[in-house]
């Protein structure tokens, strides 16, 4: 491989599970889940889970991933009818899920780790707690949103991209395979040279976050906020209508004064959270 060619080498997932490391553990060994799920669509209070995948995998306090299980994955049944555009995305036919649902394994497997991760957990994290209410009381880290992908030099921070800038490809959008491809990317030296990512993951993911709400900020400062990162919240749940941003807790207190400072009348609102609140609907409340 040089600067001008790259090789993408196929990944089938790791079917028998695998050992990483052999290196002399640090501190405590814990347990790990990588979770994905597909579904009926994007509204995780009326759509549907279809299929839900788990990786277990061992960790110690330095953040080296020491093994992970083989990966895990079940159909569902929904209430309605999986629609002609769901099927081409993920390959689930509604023959496929026809009078499958989630086992209480998974309930286990939550309860038996000390950290959830999926690959854009704002979407995954809604969906598993409205089926499985004991993941609220679990911290969970974004591997899409936690690391600093256009940083390291990855195309995009989609998990095919990454995984492109990784060094492999695999036939995503289904569960299963997508969460292997996650331990891959964290626990893997990346083809590109550097250290495994789930340190950095890890350290993130025990940070602090402070949410801001831009309560009151009149209309015409929308693409203000909208550039410097703010994103909509439409009132549906929790807080009222407002823009909003997240900040690592200790950053907060200048982005208010930034907002006193450029958004006149806005009424700045903090709310400082942690991992077990994280990318849930409970951050809104």
């Amino acid at each position: 491989m040089s600067d001008d060619t790259r090789i993408l080498k196929r990944f089938n997932g790791y079917p028998d599970g695998i050992e990483f490391t052999a290196v002399e553990v640090k501190g405590t060994l814990r347990q790990g889940l990588v979770i994905d799920v597909e579904t009926t669509g994007t509204d995780p209070q009326n759509d549907e889970i279809i299929e839900l995948a788990l990786v277990e995998f061992v960790y110690d306090d330095a953040g080296l991933i020491i093994y992970c299980h083989s990966g895990k994955s079940w159909f569902n049944e929904p209430e309605k009818e999986i629609s002609p555009e769901i099927t081409e995305l993920t390959g689930i036919t509604n023959d496929m899920v026809k009078g499958a649902s989630l086992p209480a394994e998974v309930e286990k497997a939550i309860l038996n780790c000390s950290l959830i991760i999926a690959h854009n957990a704002a979407f995954d994290r809604q969906f598993v707690e409205r089926y499985f209410p004991s993941a609220t009381k679990w911290p969970w880290a974004c591997s899409m949103s936690e690391i600093d992908w256009a940083k390291l030099g990855a195309p995009g921070k989609s998990l095919q991209a990454v995984s492109w800038w990784h060094g492999f490809f695999f036939d995503g959008h289904r569960a299963d395979i997508d969460c292997e491809a996650v331990i891959k990317l964290l626990a893997e030296k990346p083809a590109l040279a550097g250290e495994p990512l789930f340190p950095t993951l890890l350290a993130s993911a025990r940070q602090r976050t402070t949410r801001i709400f831009a309560n009151n900020a009149p209309f015409e400062f929308k693409d203000t906020l909208k550039a410097r990162g703010y994103q909509w919240h439409d009132g549906s749940y929790g807080h009222a209508k407002a823009w909003f941003i997240d900040k690592p807790q200790d950053d907060a207190p200048a982005e208010v004064e930034w907002l006193k400072t450029n958004v006149s009348r806005c009424v700045p609102e903090s709310k400082t959270f942690g991992a077990t609140t994280r990318y849930s609907r409970r951050a809104f409340e």
